[in-house]
């Protein structure tokens, strides 16, 4: 193919017909970091699928040879291989110079370590680790990209009591100062190091000046199809899942974004795609994309998961089917989130770049809705219940909270239309602050 471009003004992205992934430049080698992060996971789907190979940087403590098994066929064909290296030790360039040798791309997210002394310790091994690999992809000649997975916080909160445009030159430094005070919350530290990591690629990038084409991505919260939930803790989507089966509640949270967690919901494969457009197209060169996707609220997905019952009693009701009780079954099932205390302004940012990216690389200028995305987990949930039913098992998800309860199946008596069984878990205390790490 010789590439994705006719000149510099104009970029052909090939679909093949009925595909779902454009035909990517045949033969080229991509090395993704940190490839046991479900956006990492979709980012290789892709890039196998569309006829590129991958080298996946795997630790020696986390050798994750799951990997081969998730992505059998392109492992056995040869264009999915896994690579250890050591993190972190003296000398780890060096590991990062034979990881990028041959390569032509590398999608980077950071690893951050668990054991550390200072955060300002962790902090310079983050920037050492970041730049090391930035020097090692300019010594590869056939590097033609460099790909950054770098985090929503990065750039702007969660919470807003006004409206705020965040732009390429937004930085939310709080982050920083939120790592240096609570330095013994993982999240946070996760949070600060991911700041260090992104603020890496672009002072570098700006004094050495080098030959391959540099973009960040910070995607928002993430939702949608999980490649690898047999292999991986805890389950991603935990909060969609949690609503799923235990009638509308869910512990877990967005920080800060109060009782209805309205904020910015992305899926997946939009994500993985930014990501491949990012790789391939010469037209995005050091572009700092915001892939943020939908503004949604749980109670947007309450409405999905009544619409989604009353489907299922419409489906196994036959003559005793009653629209009118279906419905009021399902509010029953899945009551409206109240008592939201947070005033809120929002966040957002101008998407017309990300939109062009799109109607070259999706064909359309869009987000993938999160009233498609909900409906595909939810899909997805049942299918893995039919399976394990199938196998022998006793029907039901597993939680990595401890919780657990009966089929969903097991709450629909379909001659009366009315939910019984089983109390849900009793549902998080909300404060005015909200949430927390």
């Amino acid at each position: 193919m010789g590439g994705f471009t006719n000149s510099e003004d104009e970029v052909i992205v090939n679909f093949p017909p009925g595909a779902k992934f454009p035909r990517l430049p045949a033969g080229k080698l991509i090395l993704v970091t940190n490839p046991v992060d479900p956006v990492q996971l979709e980012i290789m789907h892709q890039l196998l699928e569309g006829g590129c190979q991958v080298r996946a940087a795997v630790t020696f403590c986390e050798p994750a040879e799951w990997l081969d098994e998730l992505f059998d066929r392109f492992h056995r064909n040869g264009s999915f291989r896994r690579q250890s290296f050591v993190y972190g030790r003296p000398g780890y360039q060096l590991n990062w110079r034979h990881l990028v040798r041959g390569c032509h791309g590398i999608v980077h997210q950071t690893v951050v370590p668990t054991r550390f002394d200072t955060i300002e310790q962790l902090w310079r091994q983050v920037i050492n680790t970041t730049a090391g690999l930035l020097e090692a992809a300019e010594r590869e000649e056939n590097m033609e990209s460099f790909v950054h997975t770098a985090s929503y916080k990065n750039a702007a909160p969660i919470h807003t009591e006004k409206d705020l445009e965040v732009t390429a030159k937004s930085w939310h430094v709080p982050v920083l100062w939120a790592g240096a005070r609570t330095p013994g919350i993982p999240a946070v530290v996760r949070a600060s190091c991911l700041y260090r990591a992104e603020q890496t690629v672009w002072s570098w990038t700006e004094e050495a000046n080098p030959k391959f084409r540099v973009n960040t991505i910070a995607p928002s919260n993430v939702i949608g199809h999980h490649l690898a939930p047999d292999y991986m803790e805890p389950y991603w989507n935990d909060w969609l899942h949690d609503m799923y089966r235990c009638r509308g509640i869910a512990i877990d949270y967005v920080e800060d974004a109060g009782v209805l967690q309205r904020h910015w919901y992305i899926d997946v494969e939009d994500v993985g795609r930014l990501h491949v457009a990012a790789l391939f197209d010469h037209t995005i060169k050091r572009q700092r994309l915001f892939a943020w996707g939908c503004l949604r609220d749980r109670n947007d997905a309450i409405q999905i998961l009544r619409a989604h019952m009353v489907e299922r009693i419409k489906r196994r009701g036959g003559t005793m089917y009653d629209q009118e009780k279906a419905e009021e079954a399902a509010a029953v099932h899945y009551p409206d989130i109240v008592g939201d205390t947070i005033g809120y302004g929002q966040t957002y940012t101008d998407t017309t770049n990300v939109m062009d990216i799109f109607e070259r690389w999706k064909r359309f200028r869009c987000w993938k809705a999160f009233e498609t995305t909900v409906p595909e987990c939810i899909a997805r949930y049942e299918q893995i219940l039919a399976e394990k039913a199938e196998k022998g098992a006793q029907g039901h998800l597993s939680y990595t909270n401890g919780r657990d309860t009966h089929d969903i199946n097991e709450l629909l008596p379909f001659d009366t239309g009315i939910f019984v069984k089983l109390e849900p878990p009793p549902a998080p205390k909300f404060t005015d602050k909200d949430g927390g790490w």
